[in-house]
């Protein structure tokens, strides 16, 4: 009985297969550049979100209060960004810095090389504070 679903699984990858087809050497079309830095704020007395996505071409998706737009940094920017979060020492593995306390905190996640460090605005480990600036100086860039 076990021949059936086998059988199946068989006739459906061959159809796969099939509808695949030959492209025909048709172009391919280019692809988004990578992602290198994920930024997000969230929180504080109006509880707005905000981010900042970095691509490795320089350009920067940022959302605004619910508002997206699209800022283009030049390489020397960017490397200067990887070069403060590789100094940083803290994105050999995910990072949590909660708060002792306090009411209307902001939240700021990164997400660098796979790993994310997540503070608050009473929390920001002082290696972090010139990357977090060069992202905010994204959010304010009209």
């Amino acid at each position: 009985m076990t021949w059936l679903p086998r059988a199946l699984v068989a006739g459906v990858l061959l159809a796969l297969t099939a509808a695949c087809g030959d492209d025909g050497g048709a172009p391919v079309e280019d692809k988004e550049p990578a992602v290198i830095v994920e930024y997000a704020v969230e929180g504080g007395y109006l509880n707005q979100m905000r981010s900042v996505v970095v691509h490795e071409d320089g350009t920067l998706d940022v959302v605004r209060s619910g508002a997206g737009s699209t800022v283009h940094w030049d390489a020397d920017q960017v490397q200067d960004l990887v070069a403060r979060l590789d100094a940083s020492g803290l994105f050999d593995e995910d990072h949590e810095f909660p708060p002792p306390g306090g009411a209307d905190l902001q939240r700021y996640e990164i997400s660098y090389a796979g790993v994310t460090v997540v503070s608050y605005d009473t929390t920001v480990p002082p290696e972090l504070v010139g990357a977090i600036a060069l992202l905010e100086g994204a959010l304010t860039t009209p």
